[in-house]
């Protein structure tokens, strides 16, 4: 638990430093030798964060039938109480297939100038950063653990799933996405209020 914590300090200074470089008009740097990139097109930074997807899911549930037999209140009572069991079934059924955030494990990513790549199912999915809206939260705290360290989370402006990153390398993440997207008026955002304060 030491580790992560100061793992975690570590962290959060980088993001605080590239916060305070960019905030001063110095450009974020990168590599431009991967064969894949596009004119043009820098690799900024690679990471594994947890993912979470914004998505409904396909819930099938049952409910089992019943026999009663006896006196007509037993029958009555018997129909009204597998009556309230189907009813709450269906209402647990419907809040677990709601469009809620998914966690979807670790998973690699890439951040280049242009775009983030994701590697999710299998395959590497690309989210141009001109087409995304980037919301960061850097002091989140939620009851799942997956997302406890704060989390930047990419809401494509047309059709899509939004996506969420979190993990030890979401500070510094939170703070080039908002600069490539945005420009140095994006680290204005409240969700990078805290790199602001120090």
């Amino acid at each position: 638990m030491r580790q992560y914590r100061q793992d975690l300090r570590e962290q959060w200074n980088e993001a605080l430093l590239l916060y305070s470089n960019l905030r001063n008009g110095q450009l974020l740097g990168g590599d431009k030798t991967l064969r894949w990139l596009q004119p043009g097109e820098v690799l900024c930074a690679q990471g594994w964060f947890d993912v979470g997807r914004f998505r409904s899911a396909h819930v099938s549930y049952s409910v089992p039938g019943y026999a009663a037999v006896g006196s007509p209140g037993f029958v009555a009572g018997a129909a009204l109480t597998h009556a309230v069991s189907a009813a709450a079934t269906r209402r647990q059924a419907a809040r677990r297939a709601a469009p809620q955030w998914r966690y979807y494990g670790a998973h690699p990513h890439l951040l280049t100038n242009h775009r983030v790549c994701s590697f999710l199912d299998n395959r590497w999915e690309d989210l141009p950063l001109a087409a995304v809206e980037v919301v960061p939260d850097l002091g989140k705290k939620t009851a799942k653990r997956h997302f406890g360290t704060g989390t930047v989370d990419l809401h494509p402006r047309v059709g899509g799933e939004p996506l969420r990153l979190a993990g030890l390398g979401v500070f510094w993440w939170a703070v080039a996405l908002r600069y490539l997207c945005h420009g140095r008026a994006g680290l204005d955002h409240p969700g990078l209020q805290r790199l602001a304060r120090g």
